[in-house]
């Protein structure tokens, strides 16, 4: 009987920006099925360091014992209020948009999956976003899930809107603790 891999946490992982002269090409962020639905092995190999430069968005790349294992890809955004729940919108404010840190993209390289390395991802976007948030608006995290990402993203406690759900991508969300 084969066991599974034992869980990453938080302290034994590294992080840092992503440099033009990494190179991914080894690493697999497909699905199990070997579909790229979210597009993360192009995004990560092709595209990932063009944003970056462009200030479309940041990515950060995530080391286990000196090797890559993930990257999440972070920028600002807006998460409309009216597709919001009720008990979330702020009473006294009179907009349309809460400002928000996006999860552009988040991928764990395969072999590493199921082991809490992008739970630790997702906890250090929340903890970069309330950081950010004493500096400029920032009330949300916000991403886009594809079907099968919606089941890890809402055990991080990310909520779903509603009317996203009947699409290929869910808008999720998840409110910065104060």
């Amino acid at each position: 009987m084969a066991t599974s891999p034992s869980a990453i946490s938080a302290s034994e992982l590294t992080y840092r920006k992503l440099r033009i002269d990494d190179n991914f090409s080894s690493l697999n962020f497909r699905q199990r099925n070997g579909q790229d639905k979210g597009g993360l092995q192009e995004f990560i190999t092709k595209e990932a360091i063009d944003y970056q430069n462009e200030n479309l968005g940041v990515t950060y790349v995530f080391f286990y014992a000196g090797e890559p294992v993930a990257f999440i890809t972070l920028s600002m955004g807006q998460i409309e209020v009216r597709a919001m729940l009720k008990t979330e919108k702020v009473q006294k404010a009179r907009i349309t948009e809460y400002p928000c840190l996006f999860i552009g993209r988040l991928a764990v390289h395969e072999p590493f999956r199921e082991r809490g390395v992008g739970s630790h991802m997702c906890f250090w976007a929340l903890s970069k976003a309330r950081r950010l948030s004493e500096e400029v608006g920032c009330r949300y995290v916000a991403l886009q899930a594809v079907r099968e990402s919606i089941g890890f993203y809402s055990k991080c406690r990310f909520q779903c809107i509603d009317e996203g759900l009947k699409k290929d991508k869910t808008w999720m969300y998840r409110k910065i603790i104060f």
